[in-house]
């Protein structure tokens, strides 16, 4: 007990060692992630929470032989973690790390735990051992230059280690009479396994391949018999890979050469089948002179047409039936795309500036943004649109992926405050631009191919400094939103009749009407309240739609969407939803907004079900002042059911019982004390009848903890009896007096 005591604090040299090794490991994680920064940080906050529970544990030791007690569960606890993490986020939200990661991982927390505990006798050389074989396989699974770094400072750092641990053998040793040269074991497997490393990232650096095709090495890549779903490099591929290629509707790491064969309707497609075409303009008959013959030239070939930037969208339509030729059931695949991340999401196409009482246009008029760079992230070529934080509302960075399925444009579906975008393989910026309407798109490209997967980074967006800010006086939009939100109803068969020439006060009137109408009349309003607004069509990818098992969420062609943005601080459009049934795009919430977000659902929930607060109130507070009594219960029915093993498990569990009861009655037993000591007043101070019985209890509880031979086979047939005995006469009430009484 003393040298744990002196030694309170784990060595420094073997923690920072495994540190080294779990960034590595963070870092290849990272590269096989769809979101590379989400996982990055749930592995830092993964690293440190290991690091603050081992330390609890580490400080709650009192002796060494509590303190390997506590290491062995804590090793436990980090093998099985990362495998019953994954098994809940592929039930609950679409996990997708293979096999061999979680190994990895388990590995790694297990080397965090060793290196906590590095006080302890040897372990620190168990700690660094595993960080070196982690660090190997990491070596073999990633080319990125930070993890090539940390192998090489890793490299440096386990050689200055292995010197000083030679040196302490060494100042630990008596004086020799004679000096043998001879490697340690050790030192020679540690020196060994960071040379090697060395040399691998050498190689590895140097030929930028990562040694990948290693056959068996780990059986979870696909190739054998053995593999895993979700694996994406090795021998072979996992069904996510395979799946890729042969069927749309999964989202693969690959591109896929599949292509589907069905008709893909652009977005004004579907706005017609989904709320009826528009109503076509009424014929005006003019004079026209007619040519001669000889002055006409018949041709065959189309003639060119002149198009604004973007389709009109007509707020007056006709209501009709859905056209049976373009039906869903037809298509291979049934979704437009498919949407990897935070639902719901608006993913905008098309935007109108232009409004004339019946139809919306776009201007033509184009913004000032600035140029688009390409940059190397995670060594994925990213197209940078906008620089994040480059205005006061932006918080965070929120990630997606999209597939492309069945939809005919060159436009990217994006999210509000779009930042970025990624596409396999291309890395030239002029693959990235901009419409008129302000859409990022593929400008080289009539349509963006099938099956392509893009990546999108979009700014979170804190909307407080706008409602304190007496310039935009943001209380009047969302004023406007919500009285639109609870007073009108969304109505899909109650459009504007043909001979509207103001379908915003037929809305008014009438307080019912399609997601457009309620899009046009809180464009209107706000304009009529000094804001810039413009109205934009696209999808709604719905919640109720996200297949957990595959971990998307399908957009179909229901899901077409109209929705309104604000132009605010000169140079951010926020998005904003009028429509009731639509949730709006989520706010990104500082520490403090969140948790008086959560406080006020809170009081919300209590005020409308008073009767259940209450009911538990009177619950809770009977099983405080009670709480002794169901505790006591609860621990005599724990004491039973794990004392039917054997009699010295049921003389154990007895000890617990008392020991319980004993704290419950608040005269815990000091740890200087032996239980026969410590309880030798409770003997005194019991009723005659019952003295034997506890004095019997006491010398069996010596016999069972003290002597080596444990308890006599003679008196194993009365263990039961006697801890009967005990565990009746021993209540709560006789502890307290028996030691009251004695002090």
């Amino acid at each position: 007990m003393t040298a744990w005591r002196n030694s309170p604090t784990p060595r420094v040299d073997a923690l920072l060692l495994v540190l080294i090794a779990s960034l590595a490991m963070t870092v290849v994680r990272a590269n096989n992630a769809w979101n590379p920064t989400s996982l990055a940080v749930r592995a830092v906050c993964e690293l440190l929470v290991t690091i603050a529970l081992s330390i609890a544990l580490c400080r709650r030791a009192g002796s060494l032989a509590h303190a390997k007690g506590l290491l062995a569960i804590a090793i436990f606890a980090a093998i099985i973690y990362p495998f019953v993490a994954e098994l809940a986020l592929r039930q609950f939200a679409g996990g997708s790390e293979p096999l061999e990661i979680l190994m990895l991982s388990s590995l790694q927390l297990m080397a965090v735990v060793l290196a906590v505990f590095s006080q302890l006798p040897r372990v620190a050389s168990s700690a660094v051992l595993l960080s070196s074989f982690l660090l190997l396989f990491v070596t073999t699974m990633t080319s990125s230059r930070i993890a090539l770094v940390l192998v090489g400072i890793y490299g440096m750092m386990v050689l200055w280690w292995l010197m000083g641990a030679y040196w302490d053998r060494l100042a630990g040793a008596l004086v020799a009479t004679q000096v043998e040269r001879r490697i340690p074991v050790r030192v020679a497997v540690l020196g060994g396994t960071g040379i090697f490393a060395l040399l691998l990232a050498t190689l590895i650096g140097a030929t930028r391949v990562s040694a990948v095709a290693l056959h068996g090495f780990m059986p979870t890549s696909g190739g054998t018999r053995w593999h895993d779903p979700q694996a994406r490099s090795g021998v072979g591929d996992g069904d996510a890979m395979v799946a890729a290629k042969y069927e749309a509707k999964s989202f693969g790491p690959v591109e896929s050469d599949l292509f589907l064969e069905s008709d893909m309707p652009s977005l004004y497609d579907m706005s017609n089948d989904l709320y009826g075409d528009p109503p076509k303009p009424k014929r005006e008959l003019e004079r026209n002179i007619a040519l001669a013959s000889e002055n006409f030239t018949a041709t065959h070939e189309p003639m060119s047409k002149t198009e604004r930037s973007g389709r009109e969208f007509s707020a007056v339509r006709r209501r009709g039936k859905r056209n049976s030729t373009t039906t869903l059931e037809d298509r291979l695949a049934p979704a437009m795309l498919y949407v990897v991340g935070r639902v719901p999401l608006h993913l905008a196409l098309e935007r109108f500036d232009t409004f004339d009482g019946r139809q919306w246009t776009h201007s033509g008029e184009t913004e000032i943004r600035p140029p688009i760079r390409l940059e190397i992230w995670y060594e994925r070529p990213w197209a940078y649109l906008m620089r994040a934080g480059s205005s006061s509302i932006h918080r965070g960075v929120e990630s997606h992926a999209v597939k492309i399925i069945n939809l005919n444009t060159n436009r990217f579906p994006s999210p509000p405050q779009l930042t970025a975008i990624h596409v396999d393989k291309v890395d030239q910026p002029d693959f990235f631009g901009w419409t008129d309407d302000g859409v990022a798109c593929m400008p080289v490209r009539k349509q963006i191919p099938q099956l392509t997967v893009a990546h999108l980074q979009s700014q979170g967006v804190n909307l407080q400094p706008l409602r304190s800010s007496p310039t935009n006086n943001w209380r009047k939009v969302e004023a406007v939103v919500e009285r639109l939100r609870s007073e009108f109803v969304l109505d899909p068969n109650a459009p504007a009749p043909e001979e509207c020439t103001d379908v915003v006060a037929h809305f008014l009137s009438t307080k019912r009407g399609p997601d457009y109408l309620f899009a046009t009349t809180a464009a209107v309003m706000l304009r009529e309240l000094g804001y810039v607004t413009r109205l934009v069509a696209g999808f709604y990818a719905r919640h109720d739609r996200f297949d957990h098992r595959a971990g998307q969420t399908s957009v179909l062609a229901d899901d077409v969407h109209v929705w309104v943005e604000v132009f605010v601080n000169g140079n951010s459009w926020v998005a904003i939803e009028p429509t009731p049934g639509y949730d709006a795009p989520r706010e990104s919430l500082t520490w403090r907004q969140w948790a008086m977000f959560v406080l006020t659902k809170c009081v919300d929930w209590c005020a409308e079900h008073i009767a259940i607060v209450l009911a538990g109130s009177v619950l809770v507070a009977l099983l405080f002042v009670a709480r002794c009594v169901w505790l006591d219960m609860l621990a005599g029915c724990v004491c039973c059911v794990m004392g039917l093993r054997s009699n010295r498990a049921r003389l154990l569990w007895t000890i617990r019982l008392l020991e319980w009861r004993g704290w419950l009655a608040g005269s815990s037993r000091p740890r200087r004390s032996t239980i026969a000591s410590w309880y030798a007043p409770l003997v005194e101070n019991a009723p005659p009848d019952v003295q034997p019985p506890l004095a019997h209890f006491l010398r069996c509880t010596d016999r069972l903890l003290y002597s080596p031979a444990g308890i006599d086979a003679t008196e194993h047939s009365v263990v039961d009896s006697v801890c009967r005995s005990a565990a009746s006469t021993c209540t709560r009430k006789l502890l307290a007096t028996s030691f009251c009484q004695s002090k």
